[in-house]
């Protein structure tokens, strides 16, 4: 398939457009998705999906673009793959998701390293299919297939399933 990521200016009183939406780059056109605005607006977080060294499998890097010039930043995150992306609070790292496998990774934007979140406990276990942050940044809230939001707390690592809500893919918090 093919994607990309657009951006455009809206009047946040109207809804309104104000300009027509532009590519946020032409670098790996087809191959971008999943952005993100950080925290403080100047900076935009998107996947960019390359091909890897093994034919059949794609490398997913993440690209931080600075609003103000335009520059971009890419980090190699150690990860398979990224489908969502949501900057932490602080804007130190941003969290990805890979829904075939129902992980939840996260990544320090200076270094590009990766710490495990969310890892699933056996083989049987229902993926993740999304995920929120709350603006404290204690704790990330997920929905598994078959529709268990759970809570997890990231100090701890303590999680609880606040309800089944069958059906449900979309979160916010």
């Amino acid at each position: 398939y093919s994607t990309d990521v657009y951006t455009a200016s809206i009047d946040p009183t109207t809804g309104q457009l104000l300009d027509s939406p532009t590519k946020a780059t032409r670098r790996f056109e087809g191959r971008n998705l999943s952005p993100v605005w950080s925290p403080d607006g100047n900076s935009l977080a998107y996947v960019s999906l390359r091909p890897s060294s093994d034919s059949s499998a794609r490398k997913s890097v993440l690209v931080i673009r600075c609003v103000e010039t335009g520059t971009e930043r890419e980090l190699y995150p150690e990860v398979q793959q990224a489908d969502y992306l949501r900057w932490s609070p602080d804007g130190r790292s941003i969290l990805s998701l890979w829904t075939g496998r129902g992980l939840i990774n996260m990544i320090d934007v200076q270094t590009g390293d990766v710490t495990p979140i969310v890892q699933p406990n056996r083989v049987d276990e229902a993926r993740i299919l999304n995920f929120a942050l709350p603006s404290d940044g204690k704790a990330i809230f997920y929905v598994r297939e078959g529709g268990s939001i759970v809570t997890r707390d990231l100090e701890t690592g303590k999680e609880k399933e606040l309800c089944q809500a069958d059906g449900q893919r979309g979160l916010a918090v």
